[in-house]
């Protein structure tokens, strides 16, 4: 993420100064390395940070960095809204070609990431921040009342193209592959728990992979849409009214048919309206249908 300086000579670093040697003792030179090396002790001017300093004055494309909100007190759980922050922790790196954009996202209740702020009242999030860059003419996602968009996840974990970092350094890949198009560095290391539940997969996905589910939605202006309350109560209301009436009504044999048909059919319904980009509530209309199941069988088993 950027935010220390460098320390210590990197096993990378080291094998080009050994090659340099090499090549200086080759034509009968001699490199002074206690001088050499006391650069890598110098936090506040290590060699590789002022490369990748120099790299992101030198990019012909916007680079963005990350940041995080630092909070005076603990989101309440399930608020799924940002207290007012104190701070900002950013990257230490800066110039005309580089912005930054916070990656704090808040987690549901039950643990499932669905939901991410897309900007503060000053400060917007580093997937927004992208996207802009990208599409400086995008249209904006709505909000909610707190300022949360809803994630409208494109595919399951590990769809989107990954190159690794050591393959990217070798050069085993192929260019095309990046070139005209957002390029996310971030990890999928287990030993750094970086992964978050999704409501679209068992498997948990790389954060990284969910800022370029976020930054795909933003640049499509294909926002995910809950249903809301005045529609899931109208729904409750037709299947208590109309699902009691049908299963008092309908004859006995076709009772499993009919109380199996809908638990089994509105969760694919569900699944096929959120494809669409709109979010249909499960939990409670499938209660409703099995309450309304069990009173009309247990009714109709007593007369």
């Amino acid at each position: 993420d950027f935010r220390e300086a460098s320390r210590g000579v990197s096993s990378l670093r080291l094998q080009q100064l050994l090659r340099e040697y090499e090549r200086v003792a080759g034509d009968g030179g001699n490199l002074n390395w206690p001088s050499l090396l006391k650069k890598f002790e110098d936090p506040a001017a290590h060699p590789d940070d002022q490369d990748f300093q120099k790299a992101i004055d030198e990019s012909a494309v916007p680079v963005v960095l990350t940041s995080s909100l630092n909070f005076s007190e603990k989101p309440a759980e399930g608020s799924l809204k940002f207290p007012e922050y104190k701070s900002v922790t950013g990257p230490i790196f800066n110039g005309p070609n580089a912005s930054t954009g916070y990656i704090n996202m808040m987690r549901d209740k039950d643990g499932v990431l669905r939901r991410f702020m897309p900007q503060t009242k000053d400060l917007k999030s580093f997937s927004l921040t992208i996207a802009e860059k990208y599409k400086p003419s995008m249209d904006e996602n709505s909000a909610d009342s707190r300022g949360q968009v809803l994630i409208n996840y494109a595919a399951k974990p590990y769809s989107f193209r990954m190159i690794s970092f050591a393959d990217v350094l070798a050069g085993n890949y192929d260019r095309a592959d990046i070139e005209g198009k957002i390029v996310l560095v971030g990890t999928i290391a287990n030993i750094l728990q970086d992964f978050h539940p999704t409501p679209t997969s068992r498997d948990f996905m790389p954060g990284v992979e969910i800022n370029a589910n976020l930054i795909q939605q933003l640049i499509g202006n294909n926002p995910a849409r809950e249903s809301g309350k005045v529609f899931l109560f109208m729904l409750i209301a037709l299947l208590a009214v109309g699902g009691s009436v049908l299963m008092f009504r309908a004859p006995i044999r076709f009772f499993g048919w009919i109380f199996a048909a809908f638990l089994i059919l509105y969760p694919f319904a569900a699944f096929g309206f959120y494809q669409k980009g709109l979010v249909l509530n499960i939990v409670y209309p499938e209660i409703t249908w099995l309450i309304c199941g069990l009173v009309a069988l247990i009714y109709r088993n007593k007369t």
